[in-house]
């Protein structure tokens, strides 16, 4: 967020969490031109890399099966979706 406010982008920050892994996401709605587009995503590459990291589970294991202590799991990274807004007004 740091970055993207140095770079000029406006954004609003949307907080969530859940999934297998119970970590806090992070959701950035950004409205930009088409000629900003590029820059944008350069930005996000950048700063949004990838991590694997070791984490405790929470799972009910049914009897007879090994009970797995640790699983290796890829956080941080970004995913981007992009949409065409036809008309955009802030009051």
């Amino acid at each position: 967020m740091h970055q993207l406010t140095q770079e000029k982008f406006a954004f609003t920050k949307v907080d969530s969490s859940g999934g297998l892994v119970q970590e806090p996401t992070l959701c950035l709605i950004v409205g930009l031109g088409y000629t900003r587009l590029p820059a944008l995503l350069e930005l996000i590459r950048k700063v949004c890399q990838p991590l694997r990291q070791y984490i405790p589970t929470n799972l009910n294991i049914q009897p007879g099966y090994p009970n797995l202590p640790m699983i290796e799991a890829q956080i941080g990274g970004a995913t981007v979706y992009l949409m065409n807004v036809e008309q955009f007004e802030q009051l």
